[in-house]
């Protein structure tokens, strides 16, 4: 079953315990389980790594559309849906539209496609999204 990238699995390594110089077998490893279909991201979270130019943002712009998988019209029908179902949760208000202005609603959308794990690192204690 493949796994979905989240960004942070993507900066998190980077910035902190696998920078590219002191592992680049982590890097390789990425690229390799993309090539036999294990790992994949999509455009959106490409987006968000591309923006810093730093060696983050090179990797990734050494990627193609194999790697970042693009946005397609079943992904965006499939929006709508979670747009819909974010609205109705018993969420914080002010969490709706962060959480709509992420690339967390294609994740799972794409996930929900092609029926895949999303795996994304999230630490951010003074959030909550619920209650």
């Amino acid at each position: 079953m493949a796994h979905l990238i989240d960004a942070n699995c993507f900066i998190q390594p980077a910035n902190q315990y696998y920078d590219f110089e002191f592992c680049p077998g982590y890097w390789d490893w990425l690229e390799q389980q993309n090539k036999v279909g294990e790992i994949f991201s999509i455009d959106k979270i490409f987006d968000e790594l591309t923006g810093k130019g730093d060696e983050l943002s090179e990797w990734a712009k050494q990627k193609d559309s194999s790697f970042f998988l693009p946005t397609d019209q079943e992904t965006l029908l499939r929006i709508t849906e979670i747009t819909a179902w974010v609205h109705q949760a018993d969420f914080k208000e002010h969490a709706k539209p962060t959480f709509m202005a992420s690339a967390d609603p294609f994740l799972i959308a794409y996930a929900l496609i092609v029926s895949s794990f999303f795996c994304k690192s999230w630490e951010h204690p003074g959030f909550a999204a619920i209650g």
